[in-house]
């Protein structure tokens, strides 16, 4: 039913490459970059851009519930149907233009093929960046989860996007990983 592509595996490419962006202004801000939309593909375009939808309003409620919390947050929804191999060039672009010191990749899977083991997942993870020469340089990876749910009728119709993102931010706080701005 399902095919996972390149792009949830975005996340472990990132770690480590230097993403260049071309002119970039000198240093890094204390905020957080969130680039959200790329995951699984299901068979049905429709059904693609469904979870595509779903994975940008969970980080959009995301970065409205750090910005409440003290955090600079910014999103940056990749277009629906981004080839994974262009994913890598177009943060480096947001990054380029934000300014953010630290990137969080959000991604959705989807598995288990369309039985009673069926799932979705959305998965965090949290790098630093450093500015390197015209471009960045994505860092040590200091956070993932990942956050697993049975796709049946009742939890498709019961979970929002807040909850989720407001798990997720719950994480993120008690982990202590994300740089706030100096008061």
């Amino acid at each position: 039913m399902l095919r996972a592509t390149a792009a949830s595996a975005c996340v472990s490419m990132l770690m480590g490459a230097t993403l260049l962006a071309g002119e970039s202004k000198t240093g890094l801000g204390p905020c957080v970059l969130v680039s959200a939309g790329t995951g699984s593909e299901a068979k049905s375009e429709q059904v693609t851009q469904f979870w595509q939808t779903v994975n940008a309003a969970i980080a959009k409620s995301l970065v409205q519930e750090l910005t409440k919390g003290g955090v600079d947050a910014r999103l940056e929804v990749l277009p629906h149907g981004t080839a994974s191999d262009k994913v890598p060039g177009l943060i480096a672009l947001a990054l380029a233009r934000e300014h953010c010191g630290q990137l969080m990749q959000f991604t959705h899977q989807l598995g288990g093929g369309s039985g009673r083991d069926a799932y979705f997942a959305f998965e965090a993870a949290l790098f630093g960046v450093q500015e390197d020469d015209g471009g960045f340089k994505i860092g040590q990876e200091a956070f993932r989860k990942n956050y697993r749910y049975a796709m049946t009728d009742e939890v498709l119709r019961t979970l929002s996007t807040s909850e989720v993102a407001g798990k997720l931010k719950g994480d993120l706080d008690s982990a202590r990983v994300l740089k706030r701005p100096a008061k």
